[in-house]
């Protein structure tokens, strides 16, 4: 039992310990095994005042990039707040469907030809999103008509939608008219509907004063603790002296005790 409050400071060590630990704590907002992505994601979050981090984990080549924020015991909201932002700036990307290989009696040629319009609709996605400011594209790619019995088979066409945060001067509706019809079959720019829309990406909104409070509460009582054993530990040390007293009186009284009976047997 004394053992115990010998240890009280090595005791108080570790309260202190455990206080600076549950008071932080790495919360993991997203992964992403492209680096731009992640790295896409930190950008947005630390524009709106989230401090992020990126950590790779696995194996060498194949790597996963986690992307997170500090939010602990002490919580701020910042995992809440950081995926709100990362919704709202449409990250992680959503890439189209992928396309199966074969099978259901698709011909090999049909499927290498969805594969090509994925993969532009995925480039023109890419293409937009390097603006800055930009946060969402959307575009809905439709392929000109093959059919030999159409007459009037229909044109390629495009619908771009770009949602920008700050407006880039060198992101214009030709602009994206000239770079969509450049990466799709037979598409004529003016065949391309495209909108830019402006939306309002709110900073973080983090909230300070509970993380506060949970702080004073937690650090109330890791003082008091400490001052719960330092009291004990006192008392301790007035008990033991007394203890010692006590003993040495005890040795006192069987010593007179032996002189007594050594007197005795001499007379």
């Amino acid at each position: 039992m004394l053992k115990i409050f010998t240890n009280a400071p090595k005791i108080s060590i570790l309260l202190a310990l455990c206080f600076f630990i549950t008071s932080c704590g790495e919360k993991v907002i997203s992964t992403s095994k492209d680096i731009n992505e992640a790295n896409a994601m930190i950008v947005a979050l630390k524009e709106s005042g989230i401090d992020a981090n990126r950590n790779p984990t696995g194996e060498l080549g194949k790597e996963v990039y986690q992307v997170t924020v500090e939010d602990g015991f002490f919580s701020t909201g910042a995992e809440r707040e950081a995926m709100r932002i990362l919704t709202d700036s449409c990250l992680p990307y959503s890439p189209p469907a992928p396309i199966a290989e074969g099978g259901m009696g698709v011909p090999s040629a049909s499927v290498e030809s969805e594969k090509r319009k994925r993969q532009a609709q995925m480039d023109l996605d890419q293409l937009f999103r390097a603006y800055k400011g930009v946060t969402c594209v959307k575009s809905i790619l439709v392929y000109p008509e093959k059919s030999i019995e159409s007459l009037k088979p229909f044109p390629s066409s495009a619908t771009i939608k770009i949602q920008y945060k700050k407006f880039n001067p060198a992101l214009t509706v030709d602009v994206v008219k000239a770079q969509t019809a450049g990466a799709v079959e037979k598409l004529d720019p003016a065949n391309v509907s495209v909108v830019l829309e402006p939306v309002d990406v709110q900073s973080a909104q983090l909230n300070s004063s509970e993380s506060w409070k949970k702080l004073f509460i937690t650090g109330g009582v890791a003082i008091g603790l400490i001052g719960v054993l330092m009291i004990i530990m006192l008392w301790m040390r007035k008990r033991k002296p007394s203890e010692e007293e006590y003993e040495e009186e005890s040795d006192l009284l069987e010593e007179n005790e032996l002189n007594l009976l050594e007197s005795g047997e001499d007379e």
